[in-house]
Formats: C-alpha cells, sequence, structure tokens
C-alpha cells in the first residue's frame, strides 16, 4: 500500500490528535488509519509520483472539544445506524461515512474530514412534524455565532448559502415511542469533485480549501443547537421557531414557486408561508393547500 507523502507532517503538526494513553506504535497507526481515509475521497488528496499528498490540513474531531459524552467514530457506514443504539442526548459523530442518506432515499455525501456529520436520539412530542425546521432554526444561530453569515432554510430541512447551494441537511428518523434520531449533515470544505458527484448546487461553508475550518468548535456548536432546539420543540413544537424560520426561508411569501408534493405531483402556485404545525403553505388555482410533505423543484431558484 502506498504511503501518504503527508503523513510526517501531519504527525509533526499534530494533525492527527490521539490520546495519550497509546502506545507510540499504536499512535502511529492510528494517525496512517485515519489519513488512509482521505485517499483518492473526492479529491481530498492527490497521487504525484507514487505519493499520496493532502489538498487541505484536515483538523480531526476531538471528543474534549465536543458536547460531554460525544463518541466519534473514524469512518462508519452511517451516524444515524449508530445513534439508534444510544442513549438519547448522546451524539455520535463520524469523521466519514460510507454509506450516508438524505431524504427520499437519496445518499449524503460529504468529504472526509472535511464536514461536520453527527447523529443523536432526541425527545419528541406525539407529533414529529416540524422536527427538521425546528433543528434547522438552531443550527443557523449556531453557525452564524461561529462566522458563518448569511445562511437561509429550505423547507423542510435543507440549508443554503447565500448563493441558494445546499450547505447542509436534517433528517429526521426512527421517529416512535417519544424518541427520534435525527441526523445532521454540514459542508465546510467543497471540491469539484464531491461537487460533481453530488450532482446538485452545492457548496462549503469554507472559502477554498486553505480556509480555516474551525471544524470542532463548529460541530460543538451545531450539535448543542440541535439539542437545546429539540428540547424546546418537545416542550412546545415548532410554534416558536416559525416567525424565524418564514424570515431566514429562501422563498418570501407571496413568490412563485415550483413544489412536488408527497405524492409526486408537480404543482406551481405560491409560497403562502408555514401552517401551525411547520406544514408548507402554497397557493394555487384551489386556494391554500397545506402540504407535510414534498420539496421545492430543481427548477426553483432555492437549488439544493
Amino acid at each position: 500500500m502506498r504511503q501518504m507523502s503527508a503523513i510526517g507532517a501531519a504527525t509533526t503538526a499534530g494533525l492527527a490528535r490521539v490520546d495519550s494513553s497509546l502506545g507510540r506504535r499504536e499512535s502511529e497507526i492510528r494517525i496512517r488509519r485515519r489519513l488512509a481515509l482521505l485517499r483518492g475521497r473526492y479529491g481530498a488528496a492527490e497521487e504525484t509520483s507514487g505519493l499520496w499528498r493532502l489538498r487541505f490540513v484536515p483538523e480531526w474531531l476531538d471528543a474534549s472539544r465536543l458536547p460531554s459524552g460525544s463518541r466519534i467514530a473514524d469512518e462508519s457506514p452511517s451516524a444515524l445506524n449508530i445513534a439508534r443504539g444510544m442513549k438519547t442526548g448522546v451524539p455520535i459523530f463520524c469523521e466519514t461515512q460510507t454509506r450516508g442518506r438524505g431524504r427520499r432515499g437519496r445518499r449524503w455525501l460529504a468529504m472526509p474530514v472535511g464536514s461536520i456529520l453527527f447523529a443523536v436520539r432526541v425527545p419528541i412530542p406525539s407529533s414529529p412534524l416540524g422536527l427538521p425546521l425546528a433543528i434547522g432554526v438552531g443550527a443557523l444561530r449556531a453557525l452564524e455565532s461561529e462566522g458563518c453569515a448569511n445562511l437561509r432554510l429550505k423547507w423542510p430541512n435543507d440549508i443554503l448559502d447565500s448563493n441558494g447551494c445546499k450547505v447542509g441537511g436534517i433528517l429526521a428518523e426512527g421517529v416512535g415511542d417519544g424518541v427520534a434520531t435525527v441526523g445532521v449533515g454540514i459542508n465546510l470544505l467543497m471540491t469539484p469533485e464531491l461537487r460533481a458527484a453530488i450532482g446538485r448546487p452545492a457548496a462549503g461553508l469554507v472559502s477554498g480549501l486553505e480556509g480555516e475550518q474551525r471544524r470542532n468548535e463548529r460541530a460543538y456548536a451545531a450539535a448543542t443547537a440541535v439539542l437545546d432546539s429539540a428540547m424546546m420543540f418537545a416542550r412546545g413544537g415548532v410554534a416558536e421557531f416559525l416567525p424565524e424560520a418564514l424570515r431566514r426561508h429562501v422563498c418570501a411569501t407571496g413568490e412563485q414557486v415550483c413544489f412536488r408534493g408527497g405524492d409526486g405531483a408537480m404543482r406551481r402556485g405560491e409560497f403562502a408561508g408555514f401552517g401551525e404545525r411547520g406544514e408548507l403553505l402554497l397557493r394555487g388555482t384551489r386556494g391554500v393547500e397545506a402540504h407535510v410533505s414534498g420539496e421545492f423543484s430543481e427548477d426553483d431558484v432555492s437549488g439544493g
């Protein structure tokens, strides 16, 4: 197996943080294993003369800088899968996912060690409708507090940048017995290779591969916000989040949009805001209709 030319630099620069209890040999193995996650993945590393060189400086997640009790998996099919077996309120972070998933069975692709990927089980009221919207509001507040400006929401669960490109998403599943499993994916870094693999307008929060990631700080802020927002949602539902969700939404009230409902039918009409439970309201030829599932069409200006 070819080795990465960045191994020595990564070790001396402390790019792969390891527990002090690990022996030197075990530490070296872990560093090599972690760096191997980046090889050949969406342009994260490039091969030259038989050697691999990283295109960005990876900031590894550090459990001591994340919410108390958090766990970290170097590589997993999906953080959602692990979270299902964990206690409520304990986040599981992944450095990379091999089978990450989004809404409607789509794959969730992200830069290994260049994104924030985590899942957590949270308490919910009898009706979980509106949970992703509530968590989206909390996530936006947290990311903006960490220097990520001009972010917007797209119903029901997307986070967009100022250009309408998707930078994050929220997925709630496994709903039952008063608990839901929530998965969050946030792009920090984006390469042309990853954007091409996604096949939709997508971007990272960091401008270029040389930008400051502040990955641990932003991961801490996002996870804490998700937990706090979920607790607020469990107590009072989505109502208190709706004014801010509407203000931050990519479509303004009265704007003409294309929308594909949960039944698969395409509709055109005016975005009329949100219902009291977080439903999307669309004004068409038959008046205002409420939708609990569906998504904006790719023909819409919101992209993503």
